[in-house]
Formats: C-alpha cells, structure tokens, sequence
C-alpha cells in the first residue's frame, strides 16, 4: 500500500516560479527561505510536541536536531520538487542538505506569504501549521 502523500498548499504562478528557481538566482526566493526557515521549524516543534508529548524539554532539542533534516528530505523527495528546480547551477547537487532544506524552507516561506491579504503586512501561518502537523503525523 503506497503511503498518503497530503498534498502540498497551492502556491500562486509567482511564487511558484520564485521556490522552484534556484536560490543563487532569485533574491525574492532567499526572501521566502528566510521566512520559511523560521516558520517551518516552529510548525515542525509545535507537531512534535502534539505527536510526542513524551519528550521532556531535555529531550525534545537534541530530538529536533536528530530528526528534522531527514524529515525535510522525505517531504522534499515525496512532492518531487527537486525535479522542478530550475536554473540550477552545473554542479550543484540538489541532495545536498542544505539545498534540500533550501527547497522546503522557501517553499514553506511561500505558503505563508500566499496567506497575507492583498495590501496587508501580516501573513498567516495556519496553512502551513496545519499542512506540517499532518506531514509530522505521517512521518514526524
């Protein structure tokens, strides 16, 4: 039985275009992992203290650090987005952890910056809350 892959919250065509550019090509991308790269980890906490109550705060730390970079590679490898990265540079290995993270966080960036309203300042990250703490459950 194949695993459930939840799908991934649906980006506009701009920002779309902005995570799957390569980020040594698209300023606006470094924008969007920078937002996401906070965001992210906190919604990927905020789950595992759901899903793993257990954990002490001793425990939870050297857990995250242990399990949260292979978490972004299942999820970068489940939804394929590095087969949709474009203007990568000759020689860059998108396997690489930091490129895979890179990938997760502006993508996970982009999902919250969608949520904003037209002409307000303040995003909402429910979405992306939400969508991790199912990707947790699954594989957390």
């Amino acid at each position: 039985m194949a695993a459930i892959i939840p799908p991934a919250p649906q980006l506009s065509g701009n920002s779309t275009l902005e995570v799957f550019v390569h980020h040594s090509a698209s300023a606006q991308g470094e924008k969007l992992r920078l937002l996401g790269e906070r965001q992210l980890k906190l919604a990927y906490t905020v789950a595992l203290m759901e899903k793993r109550p257990d954990l002490s705060g001793d425990q939870l730390t050297p857990y995250i650090d242990t399990n949260y970079p292979a978490f972004m590679a299942h999820w970068v490898t489940a939804y394929g987005w590095r087969t949709m990265m474009w203007a990568v540079p000759h020689g860059v290995d998108l396997n690489d952890p930091a490129e895979t993270r890179t990938i997760f966080e502006t993508y996970a960036g982009a999902v919250v910056d969608e949520t904003r309203e037209p002409g307000e300042r303040r995003s909402d990250p429910r979405v992306l809350f939400r969508w991790i703490r199912d990707l947790v459950f699954i594989y957390g």
